[in-house]
């Protein structure tokens, strides 16, 4: 099983991380079997993120070509987007549609979550978010 997870910050580095503690706390897998893991970096280039972007077609344009190189090099079964911007994306991005069931991001997370605690306890919601959220 090969798993690439990536982000345009270090939480999904933080993520990886703590996945590798669990499955080695679980001693997942058997003997011999191998579960290869990368974290990417989604990045573009320093001082120039996916919020610095002048249009969502931008942001789709250039992590699809990332996504793209990613498939080329690392051969990944699954992809985990662990970033809410660009989470928020994936329904428009070209890879992801050649590639549903291999590619996950964290907005259905998010969304359970927030679900579940609106059920149990309703009250006023103030929701929070960057610049690259706004249409």
């Amino acid at each position: 099983m090969s798993l690439l997870i990536t982000d345009s910050g270090l939480g999904g580095l933080s993520m990886l991380a703590h996945l590798v503690l669990e499955l080695e706390s679980k001693m997942i897998g058997e003997a011999g079997s191998e579960m290869k893991m990368v974290y990417l970096n989604a990045v573009p280039r320093d001082q120039y993120g996916y919020n610095d972007m002048a249009s969502a077609e931008e942001r789709v344009r250039v992590f699809n070509g990332l996504l793209e190189k990613a498939e080329d090099r690392f051969q990944p079964e699954k992809i985990f987007v662990a970033c809410g911007s660009l989470s928020a994306l994936l329904d428009e991005v070209p890879y992801v549609e050649k590639h549903r069931q291999k590619v996950q991001g964290i907005g259905w997370i998010g969304r359970q979550l927030l679900t579940e605690a609106i059920q149990e306890k309703p009250m006023l919601l103030f929701l929070f978010c960057d610049s690259g959220h706004r249409q």
